[in-house]
C-alpha cells in the first residue's frame, strides 16, 4: 500500500473508531439492548408500538390471559389497578418465558424500557406479589418468551 492510498484509509479508520453517534449516555434502555444482554438473542415486539399502541390487550384483577408464544417475541399488556396490591403471574405448559412490570403510569414501547420497576429472567414459573397499583393507574407488562410455548398471564 502506498503513502497516497495508506494516509486517506487511516484516517477514515480512526475518525469510524471514534464516533459515537451523539450517544453520551452510559446505559442503553432499548428493549432491543436490554433484551439482547438478559437474553443474547434479537426479539419481536407484539404489538409493535408496546404499550403505546392502540392494539394493546388489557388484563384486569382476577383475569387470566392465554395465548401462543413464539420464541423471541415479548407481548406487551396493560393493566389498571383497583387501589388493591396484586400479585402477577406468568406460567406456561410448554416453552419458557418472563415478567417485566413497569412503574405506574409509564408507557413502555420498544424504544424505552427505562421505567422498568420489576424485572425477571429466571427460569420457571414467574410470580411477583405485593405491588400496590392506585386505582384508576395503569402498568404495562411486558412478557419475553425465550421458548415457544403456551403462556398464561394472570393478575390476582
Amino acid at each position: 500500500m502506498n503513502l497516497k492510498t495508506f494516509t486517506p484509509s487511516l484516517f477514515l479508520l480512526l475518525t469510524l473508531a471514534c464516533s459515537n453517534n451523539g450517544d453520551t449516555t452510559s446505559t442503553d434502555d432499548t428493549a432491543a439492548s436490554l433484551l439482547y444482554s438478559a437474553y443474547g438473542a434479537s426479539f419481536t415486539p407484539v404489538p409493535t408500538g408496546g404499550c403505546a399502541d392502540s392494539a394493546v390487550p388489557t388484563i384486569v384483577t382476577g383475569g387470566t390471559a392465554t395465548f401462543s408464544g413464539a420464541s423471541y417475541y415479548y407481548y406487551f399488556y396493560s393493566f389498571t389497578g383497583n387501589g388493591a396490591t396484586n400479585t402477577f403471574n406468568v406460567s406456561f405448559t410448554s416453552g419458557e418465558a418472563d415478567l417485566w412490570i413497569g412503574t405506574e403510569n409509564s408507557v413502555l414501547i420498544p424504544t424505552d424500557f427505562s421505567q422498568v420497576e420489576v424485572r425477571s429472567e429466571n427460569i420457571g414459573t414467574e410470580s411477583y406479589s405485593g405491588i400496590s397499583t392506585t386505582n384508576g393507574s395503569t402498568r404495562c407488562l411486558v412478557i419475553p418468551v425465550t421458548d415457544a410455548g403456551t403462556i398464561t398471564l394472570s393478575v390476582q
